[in-house]
């Protein structure tokens, strides 16, 4: 009558001891409801899937400019007179510095180019870089780039964005 009748609702635990309690009492009662609810088909039924726990989130702190940079690309955009479709941008997690870069194309040897003769030239060799998944960031061309500077390359786990404001 307080959980599974036809105008009760079939409300989760805490709302069917709250109704139980305000009308009856017996020793065990809780844990004799938190049972009865756990095993309503109705309700099981209704449940979606449980969700596997993830990994705890990583703080992680930088201490100085160039220490980790990282590097995602936005687009495709509407095509500009230079025909550009695309934006590099790279950000600083110390100062929170960003740089964007138009780009034709997301291929690894434009996003390795750009990197190096406009990033890299104007503020010097980042000791990490952090980017995505994209196959332009795990191609071997973007990771012997990271090899013969020696820059520690890491990057997202996969279906995850990543924003300013989560760094």
């Amino acid at each position: 009558m307080l959980h599974d009748d036809p105008v009760a609702g079939h409300f989760g635990i805490h709302r069917t001891l709250a109704r139980v309690s305000s009308r009856f009492y017996w020793a065990g009662y809780k844990e004799t409801i938190e049972i009865w609810c756990k095993c309503c088909e109705i309700c099981s039924a209704r449940k979606g899937p449980t969700r596997h726990p993830r990994g705890p989130m990583k703080q992680y702190l930088v201490g100085a400019p160039l220490e980790r940079v990282a590097i995602d690309i936005l687009g495709p955009l509407p095509e500009t007179k230079n025909k550009n479709k695309y934006i590099l941008v790279i950000t600083d997690y110390f100062s929170r510095w960003a740089e964007s870069y138009p780009m034709p194309d997301q291929e690894a040897e434009t996003v390795t180019r750009i990197f190096v003769s406009e990033f890299i030239a104007r503020f010097g060799l980042p000791r990490q870089v952090h980017t995505d998944q994209g196959r332009q960031f795990e191609s071997h061309l973007f990771r012997s780039l990271c090899q013969t500077f020696k820059m520690d390359k890491t990057r997202t786990t996969t279906s995850h964005i990543w924003t300013m404001s989560k760094f």
